[in-house]
């Protein structure tokens, strides 16, 4: 979820649509087998570079990370990883058994759903009641395209464990690409944490943490991320000149709204509170349409539209919220003429 300024937020619901294949038929012709060699090498080539583009076909590629595995050990991290602790409280490497944990100082594990998907060892991080990632892992990720949609993936769980002085449950996974936070929660068995992003550098850090306030909380995470089941990342971004308009009756304002990096076509749709405020729309499927409230009320008082926009292209679908128009009455002016000139008022008609 992408929060926007003010009142007015972004709401991200993503939804899988690609679909891309090759028919037999295309195949069999492109690797004909009465081809001669060099024939046959060119279409391969071909084949391998056109699924390579196939598969990335919206610039979105899979962030290829430090393997999440290891030997048992307290204090410590994947080859790869960085560990860092607070408190004397460690991040592990662990096999997801029940107890006991070797190289650890903790005594048992449970609520746990079963191997992990590697099949490996695992990383335990434990965070703190009231202080936030006390254990966490972090590895540097080199060579990124700016211009490149990545996804980050991680398989992870909530536990239970008995370490130290403390018994640790259910904790939220919090993953920090370039300082900005991601937070999962309720993984009562294994589950996989995506997040989409666009780097602002060629260089990126990522960590990987546990906190939930007023709770021992305990996590399990694992890689084998698989990049072929990713979802298509939303790259569809609203945009919104103004929150709030003022106007007249019988004047005419345009809501300056818009999207970015849209993949496929786009459907628009507005809604309203009240709903007759879509009558004062000059389109309902248009980014930017005109507004325009009646002046033939003369016992209008003023009122307020809150507009709702709708977008959804072939991957997803944003909202633009609390897009105020506020209708002001119109006001017919009341003079009062004083005169103390004589003259002047012996000059007026009676």
């Amino acid at each position: 979820m992408e929060i926007g300024h003010g009142r007015c937020f972004s709401i991200s619901h993503v939804t899988f649509k690609r679909t891309i294949y090759l028919t037999r038929t295309w195949i069999r012709d492109l690797l004909n087998i009465k081809r001669t060699p060099m024939q046959l090498l060119k279409s391969l080539l071909f084949l391998v570079f056109l699924i390579s583009i196939c598969s990335n076909i919206n610039g979105q590629d899979c962030i290829n990370y430090p393997d999440l595995n290891g030997a048992p050990c307290k204090d410590c991290a994947p080859a790869g990883w960085i560990p860092d602790n607070m408190f004397l409280i460690y991040p592990h490497i662990i096999p997801p058994v029940a107890a006991p944990l070797p190289e650890t100082n903790c005594t048992w594990l449970s609520n746990f759903s079963g191997p992990s998907p590697a099949g490996g060892n695992v990383v335990l991080l434990i965070g703190d009641d009231s202080n936030p990632d006390i254990t966490s892992i972090e590895t540097t990720i080199f060579g990124l395209n700016t211009n490149v949609t990545y996804t980050f993936g991680i398989y992870w769980e909530g536990i239970s464990a008995d370490c130290a002085i403390n018994d640790y449950h259910d904790g939220i996974l919090r993953v920090y690409i370039e300082d900005v936070l991601y937070e999962f929660e309720g993984a009562t068995e294994w589950e996989l944490a995506e997040v989409c992003f666009v780097p602002t550098s060629s260089t990126v850090k990522i960590l990987l943490t546990t906190y939930e306030p007023g709770s021992h909380s305990a996590i399990i995470v694992d890689g084998n991320f698989d990049c072929s089941i990713a979802e298509q990342c939303c790259t569809l971004l609203p945009t919104n000149e103004e929150e709030s308009y003022a106007t007249c009756p019988g004047e005419s304002i345009t809501l300056e709204t818009g999207y970015l990096n849209a993949i496929g076509s786009v459907q628009v749709e507005w809604t309203c509170d009240p709903p007759e405020g879509l009558s004062y729309l000059s389109s309902t499927n248009i980014e930017s349409p005109e507004f325009i409230f009646p002046s033939s009320d003369q016992d209008f008082a003023g009122g307020t539209f809150k507009y709702t926009l709708n977008l959804e292209d072939d991957i997803c679908v944003q909202t633009i919220e609390c897009i105020e128009v506020n209708v002001v009455p119109s006001i017919a002016p009341v003079f009062e003429l004083e005169f103390c000139d004589l003259d002047l008022v012996a000059q007026l008609p009676t």
